[in-house]
């Protein structure tokens, strides 16, 4: 069961979020928040796997929320449930968030998207491909790192990662092993010192040492 927290200052949203993932077999909604501050309170004693996470908040926004959330619960996966999606917000939170679901997306992809972030530790909207596009050619859109050099291996892992695929799907169709995956991953969220997979996709597309026809075709 995927213990589910809603971060969202509209009551309205929260319960119909909640009351669409109820019709779920393998996710449960936990918590509820109306910002950032009561949702720190109520993870402190709730246990919860992926944070449903506004941007636009009172009292904490979305932006600071998340940079807590890492540093007290690192383990904690970030979903980002915004009408936002421009250059400038992802720059923002992408270092730390593991997905983006803009609340213009058909409802049903919800589930679709808590469950890949769950199985791939990663979720990202095909239609934000256009801004991912313009983020590539942006130098500051994650933070300032000495460009890292990638095996073909490493690429090879990177790009299924994206196309959503879980480690030991990745190890099946690379003929490794699923401790070989993961060692893979760790040591490149150490080079880029970051927690989450997004920014090493984002490093690798800033670099262009991967492209979004890798990962969309």
């Amino acid at each position: 069961m995927i213990k589910i927290a809603i971060a969202d200052d509209h009551a309205l949203v929260r319960k119909s979020l909640s009351l669409l993932l109820s019709t779920t077999q393998d996710i449960r909604v936990v918590a509820e928040a109306s910002n950032g501050l009561e949702l720190l309170k109520v993870l402190k004693n709730t246990a919860v796997d992926i944070v449903l996470l506004d941007i636009q908040m009172p009292e904490m926004d979305g932006f600071e929320t998340a940079k807590q959330l890492n540093k007290l619960f690192p383990k904690l996966k970030i979903l980002v449930l915004t009408m936002l999606y421009d250059s400038d917000t992802i720059n923002k939170v992408i270092e730390y968030v593991d997905g983006f679901y803009t609340k213009n997306t058909n409802p049903e992809e919800l589930e679709n998207a808590i469950l890949k972030l769950e199985k791939s530790g990663f979720y990202f909207e095909q239609s934000l491909a256009e801004t991912i596009s313009k983020l590539e050619e942006t130098s500051s859109f994650i933070k300032e790192i000495e460009k890292i050099e990638l095996s073909s291996r490493e690429k090879e892992i990177i790009i299924l990662t994206a196309k959503e695929l879980s480690n030991k799907e990745i190890a099946d169709q690379l003929f490794i092993s699923k401790r070989t995956v993961e060692r893979h991953k760790e040591n490149l969220r150490a080079n880029l010192d970051t927690r989450n997979f997004t920014s090493v996709i984002m490093h690798a597309l800033k670099y262009k040492l991967i492209s979004l026809a890798d990962i969309f075709e």
